[in-house]
């Protein structure tokens, strides 16, 4: 079917690169994030993959708490922050940054590499490094 709507209905689209155990354990900020702090959230099937959704939902607040972006109150709630999905991007950057940083650091080159990752438009990152000679 194509995306402008024709055929029977059916309109599939990807949501996020990684699938729903992905997502769950993942360290920055995903889907299940962005739907599960949204005002207005997508309505859930109570079967099938609705089903696993909500499920995997509920993993991935635990896993907030567990990675120490929210914590669990004594009736058993669990508290986000109203920033959770920021904190989650800054998180993620922090990590690719300083993965980029290392994969790029080559001991034969005289100089120091400084990374600057920054959001683009459209919730799109982008990095760039400037490298400066050592005198």
């Amino acid at each position: 079917m194509s995306p402008s709507g024709g055929g029977d209905g059916v309109v599939v689209r990807i949501l996020s690169r990684l699938d729903l155990p992905a997502q769950i354990g993942n360290d920055g900020a995903n889907w299940l994030d962005g739907e599960s702090t949204a005002q207005h959230r997508v309505p859930l099937a109570d079967a099938g993959f609705g089903r696993e959704v909500a499920a995997a939902m509920q993993e991935r607040r635990l896993a907030w708490v567990d990675l120490g972006h929210a914590s669990r109150l004594p009736d058993g709630r669990i508290s986000v922050p109203g920033d959770l999905v920021s904190k989650l991007e800054r998180a993620e950057l922090t990590r690719l940054g300083q993965a980029i940083a290392a994969e790029r650091s080559q001991s034969d080159l005289p100089g120091r590499q400084d990374w600057r990752i920054y959001q683009r438009h459209a919730g799109r990152f982008g990095a760039d490094c400037h490298r400066a000679r050592l005198p």
